[in-house]
């Protein structure tokens, strides 16, 4: 009965301990771990919660980190070597370390002690795909994953990952969709379907969630560069344009010098149309995307993006020089291409000092590696 009751006492604490890493207290979780092994020693189910803890806590340099998660995973399987779970931690903790022939041999592991779970298959996916040498069979085992849990919405994006990665847009967006009519709120399949609708132009409506993505949390780096990214590729394709026909105009202008008569309107005015056409093209396609959340959206842009107010001025006096260039005579139309061409070129530099504040990311939301198996 005593033997019954330390046992008991132990897996309790080591509940407890896995309760606290799950809701985000890594370190807590592993002075409770601590206390619990102190008490009543070592078991495969507090190393597997010591392993995910140490992946998911800031209280040791991340190399110490890893490394000491690789060994408790591998303690883990030591102490209970036909427990797939300890497995499944070894592979995710080996991937995260660099090891990656290492965390496929893992996973590979797992997927034979436990092969009718999704789990195991979904990690030997993950392994594969971040191995790099079996894409092929990376997606088959996020195939028979989705077959082994048709209902698991983890499933259906990791398959649609790896399925964009190999180019097949389209039935990437159906494993997504999937996945979102089963969790329409998980936040790492919203973002891989908006920056999907990003590489296919869709820059208004890929704002508008980046932008939600971010509003409950404002350290997410990837929703805020891809956020960048959306709202700065329109600006990009309008000062090219006006940078063009700014330079058109201006050329045009100093050949018409040498033609009987001189310059006339249009030598300036044609060029200035066109940029606002283009101006107007541009915002009034982004705006319907955007919509009903426009306002909101370029509310959160001002304050979650340094420079955007100066960009946005910049881009606001060139669209008006051009304006204002439309209705002057060919010399004064000429002094307002040359203010937006000056614009342009200003607006690039304020572009490019964005772009550095936001470092390049990939356009996802989670890593293979965000997702932690039960530590249970």
């Amino acid at each position: 009965m005593a033997g019954s009751d330390v046992g008991r006492s132990a897996g309790a604490s080591v509940e407890r301990a896995a309760a606290l890493v799950d809701a985000g207290r890594p370190d807590d979780g592993l002075t409770e771990l601590a206390a619990a092994e102190r008490e009543h020693g070592e078991t495969a189910a507090g190393q597997r919660v010591r392993a995910v803890a140490l992946l998911d806590s800031d209280r040791l340099p991340l190399d110490d980190a890893l490394a000491d998660a690789v060994r408790a995973a591998r303690r883990a399987v030591e102490l209970a070597p036909d427990e797939p779970a300890g497995l499944l931690v070894l592979s995710i903790a080996l991937r995260q370390a660099g090891d990656q022939r290492a965390a496929v041999v893992a996973a590979r592991d797992a997927v034979a002690a436990d092969p009718g779970s999704w789990q195991t298959h979904l990690a030997l996916a993950d392994a594969l795909s971040a191995n790099g040498r079996s894409p092929r069979e990376a997606r088959q085992a996020a195939a028979q994953a989705v077959r082994l849990s048709p209902t698991e919405p983890l499933a259906h994006r990791r398959l649609g990952d790896l399925l964009r990665a190999a180019g097949r847009g389209r039935a990437a967006r159906a494993s997504w969709n999937r996945a979102l009519a089963l969790a329409p709120e998980d936040r790492g399949t919203r973002l891989n379907v908006a920056a999907d609708r990003l590489r296919r132009g869709h820059e208004g409506e890929s704002a508008v969630v980046f932008a939600g993505l971010l509003a409950p949390d404002p350290g997410n780096a990837l929703a805020r560069r891809n956020l960048v990214v959306s709202l700065l590729n329109p600006l990009h394709r309008i000062r090219v344009t006006h940078f063009s026909m700014a330079v058109f105009g201006v050329l045009h202008f100093v050949a018409a010098l040498d033609r009987p008569g001189g310059p006339s309107r249009w030598t300036t005015g044609f060029p200035a149309a066109v940029a606002l056409a283009v101006t107007v093209a541009l915002a009034v396609k982004f705006a319907v995307g955007a919509r009903p959340r426009l306002r909101w959206l370029l509310d959160s842009a001002s304050r979650a993006i340094p420079g955007w107010n100066a960009l946005m001025a910049v881009l606001a006096a060139s669209v008006l020089a051009a304006v204002v260039g439309l209705f002057l005579p060919p010399v004064g139309g000429l002094v307002a291409q040359c203010l937006v061409l000056v614009g342009a070129v200003v607006g690039t530099v304020l572009h490019a000092r964005v772009l550095r504040a936001h470092p390049l990311t990939r356009a996802r939301v989670h890593d293979e590696d965000d997702e932690l198996p039960p530590s249970r």
